[in-house]
């Protein structure tokens, strides 16, 4: 389920002076810890990796079930 968080400038405290540093860095710090998006780079290695080795088995067995087929289907001709 997805929830809504709010973004580091979202949450600032706007002062008269400007804006308040030490909570601009405590936010930015925050932000730096999140590895929310490791697990997406993770799981798109392992789709990649997957599809690699799927491609690899395609190309070293697909002449062999072309001519699989090819003779299944000049033994039902004849």
């Amino acid at each position: 389920m997805l929830t809504s968080r709010k973004g580091v400038f979202d949450t600032l405290v706007l002062t008269g002076k400007g804006v308040n540093m030490p909570l601009l860095l405590k936010h930015i710090r925050l932000w730096m810890s999140q590895d929310d998006g490791a697990t997406a780079v993770e799981y798109g290695l392992i789709v990649a990796g997957i599809a690699l080795a799927v491609s690899v088995a395609v190309f070293t067995v697909g002449g062999n079930i072309v001519d699989l087929l090819d003779n299944l289907t000049s033994f039902l001709e004849s």
